[in-house]
């Protein structure tokens, strides 16, 4: 195997004890092999090997999520807000871009709440200081282990809309009987 630490290098690791203990893992690396010594102070005994059991609790470090389109029923309305509810932390993060679209097929480029692609949402509920206008609106949430010890968790997302459509109003009149 091109780039393994040579086995005599490695300490001995004993049932249940982490493999980045023998100093023979390395970050990075795709496979793990292991090598295996039986040995038994009586000969009438055969040592036996039953099983073995490598797990694996690493995250990827940063991945991404596209919404569905959603369409807000009216070309004049604005987002004005986006919400979201999950679990996050100093090393386990959230982040959100919008994109906007005036016929749900194509759509401009992915913004943050100030209108620029290098922005991202980062606070729910935070409002936006740009313009986003579309009947059709998606989302991208960016998730992002900083360490790979912990991932963050999308539970829900809320997009809020202002209502720019023309408003309907009906002609009354009134006259008073003399």
């Amino acid at each position: 195997m091109t780039g393994a630490t040579d086995w005599a290098s490695c300490t001995t690791i004993t049932s249940t004890a982490a493999l980045s203990i023998g100093g023979c893992v390395t970050n990075g690396h795709q496979y793990i092999q292991y090598q295996a010594t039986l040995y038994t102070s009586d000969s009438s005994v055969t040592p036996s090997l039953n099983s073995v059991t490598i797990g694996y609790n690493q995250y990827n470090s940063s991945g991404s999520f596209i919404s569905s389109v959603y369409n807000s029923s009216d070309s004049q309305n604005i987002l004005s807000n986006l919400s979201w509810t999950g679990t996050t932390s100093s090393i386990a993060i959230l982040k959100f871009q919008v994109a906007t679209s005036s016929d749900g097929v194509t759509f401009g480029t992915f913004k943050g709440p100030d209108g620029l692609t290098s922005s991202f949402f980062t606070t729910s509920s935070a409002g936006t200081a740009a313009t986003f206008q579309g009947q059709y609106f998606r989302y991208r949430a960016t998730l992002t282990s900083v360490d790979g010890s912990a991932a963050p968790i999308l539970n829900s997302v809320t997009a809020t809309y202002v209502v720019n459509a023309a408003p309907t109003a009906r002609v009354m009149s009134a006259a008073q009987n003399s």
